[in-house]
């Protein structure tokens, strides 16, 4: 048993697990280019992405306000927390997407020190900058 003797703390993280994994298999059907949209699949990922993290936020919120209602602290702090991990993921996925993307700074900055000089190839020396 738990250390305040309440299962529920042990119980809603199993729970959270479970609806991450049913928003991401959502998130994942969702994902599709538009029409004439080939090139762009990393916005489409990015709005699969978006709709999971919305579908689990709301099902963060009432799991924690019906299972965790009766918690010392009140039922908003594990929502809060789950919520703030969200939050964490898609800031995580943005500077990730900033850093490897092809068309973001880094990565031209990169590509473009390799051409400037022909026949040296140390793209290591500029990607340490960053």
């Amino acid at each position: 048993m738990a250390a305040t003797d309440q299962i529920n703390w042990i119980i809603y993280p199993l729970l959270v697990r479970g609806i991450g994994v049913v928003s991401s298999i959502i998130g994942t059907y969702l994902v599709k280019a538009g029409p004439g949209k080939s090139g762009d699949a990393m916005a489409a990922i990015f709005r699969g992405f978006l709709t999971s993290a919305a579908i689990s936020t709301v099902l963060f919120m009432i799991v924690a306000f019906f299972y965790m209602r009766d918690v010392p602290g009140g039922w908003w702090r594990p929502f809060l927390s789950t919520s703030a991990g969200v939050l964490l993921a898609i800031v995580l996925d943005r500077l990730t997407d900033y850093f490897t993307g092809t068309e973001a700074t880094p990565v031209r900055e990169i590509r473009a020190s390799t051409r400037r000089r022909p026949g040296h190839h140390d793209p290591i020396r500029p990607g340490c900058r960053l």
